[in-house]
């Protein structure tokens, strides 16, 4: 991590040294205006203010100097020099305030187990349910298919087979072609009838 800090340092202290006013202000003319900051420094009204540029040298060096002072015999793994002097106000911002633990706390955690509540709802209500769904319907398939084959099947539409093919052939023995016979039937068939009318 600190290569790539030293080399934004370095081009960070290059583009602020390119537009310096003793050099004729070369970076405004390769941006062109985009800032209106950049006109009011080649207008007549504003000039180059030394004490905000010595101030701000003045701040950045001595901010340096300070960070070096503090910073110079301290080892990793030793105790922070600022730790020291804060105490808890270094522990608070080192710890940024605890938004992460905080947001852990209040979002993360109970969404973890709400979404573990769910899947125990899952797994214990809802495939127990889908579970004696298929159970009850093997069951009512199964007296389906046994009521099909020995009610449907065998008594009903066997049953009537058979009753008509028994029938048929009793009929098919008063189908003997003699007149006789046929005679013999229109006769019995005429004294009930007429049995009939006189009863009724």
């Amino acid at each position: 991590m600190t290569t790539p800090l030293v080399v934004l340092a370095i081009c960070a202290v290059i583009a602020g040294l390119a537009n310096l006013p003793f050099l004729g202000f070369p970076l405004t003319d390769f941006v062109g205006e985009v800032h209106h900051a950049s006109e009011l420094v080649h207008s007549e009204e504003v000039a180059f203010n030394f004490l905000v540029a010595g101030l701000s040298t003045f701040l950045a060096v001595g901010g340096l100097l300070f960070g070096w002072a503090v910073y110079r015999n301290y080892r990793v793994g030793e105790v922070e020099p600022y730790q020291r002097w804060l105490g808890p106000v270094f522990t608070l911002l080192k710890n940024k305030y605890y938004v992460d633990e905080i947001y852990r706390a209040v979002f993360i955690r109970p969404t973890a187990r709400l979404a573990d509540l769910c899947f125990k709802f899952d797994v214990g209500v809802i495939d127990y349910l889908v579970n004696l769904a298929g159970r009850v319907t093997r069951v009512v398939a199964d007296i389906s298919r046994v009521f099909d084959e020995k009610v449907i099947d065998s008594t009903l539409v066997e049953g009537t087979g058979e009753v008509t093919s028994s029938f048929g052939g009793w009929l098919r023995q008063t189908q003997t072609g003699r007149v006789q016979n046929y005679v013999l039937v229109i006769a019995v068939t005429v004294l009930l009838l007429v049995g009939l009318y006189l009863y009724l």
